[in-house]
Order: C-alpha cells, then structure tokens, then sequence
C-alpha cells in the first residue's frame, strides 16, 4: 500500500492525515504525532515491528508501543484505542525512561 505524505507544517489540532497499516487493521496519525518531526513511514515502522506495547490508560486505552523507526532507531508511539480505531497521537525518539520496558540484550 502506498503511503501518502503529509503537509509537515500541520497543526497538533488537525484532524487525521494519514492510515498506516498495522497488521490487517488501519491506524490514523495525528497531526499531534507528527511535533517532533518524526516521519509518518517510520511511525508505520515502529508499528510493524513493536517490540513491546503497555497499556498507559484507560477510557479510552492508550497503549505506550516501542519499536524502530527505518534507521533502527527506537520511537516511543502513543496509541489511542476508539471505537471508531486505533489513532497514533505520539511519536518521537524514545527517552531513556523506556529501555526498562525493553527485552535484555541477546548473548
């Protein structure tokens, strides 16, 4: 599925611009999740290849997703749980807070 590309100066108010996919549903992006500039094809990434996804919230769920961005990177994901679907309003570099939630190292 080809992704569009969204205007970069959106405001954190704008409504959804863009689905991604993850797994066989879709999930929105935010303009919210797009202030630290990370790009929407590395947010879909970080989606696809998770390595962890904590519950964070209720009413609705949020859910805290680790996972890399193209690079390898690891971003920090916020994800909304409505009944109408899934809808990222986070994502940048993950902080340092996070790497305990991360698998220990292979040896």
């Amino acid at each position: 599925m080809a992704v569009p590309t969204p205007v970069a100066s959106a405001p954190a108010t704008a409504k959804p611009l863009l689905p991604v996919s993850y797994y066989d549903s879709t999930v929105e992006v935010l303009g919210s999740a797009l202030k630290h500039d990370v790009d929407p094809h590395d947010i879909d990434h970080a989606l696809q290849h998770a390595i962890v996804i904590e519950e964070v919230g209720e009413d609705p769920a949020r859910y805290l997703v680790l996972g890399p961005d193209r690079s390898a990177n690891l971003l920090e994901l916020v994800v909304l749980d409505r009944p109408t679907g899934p809808v990222v309003i986070h994502a940048m570099p993950m902080r340092t807070q996070y790497q305990r939630l991360l698998p220990p190292p292979r040896r």
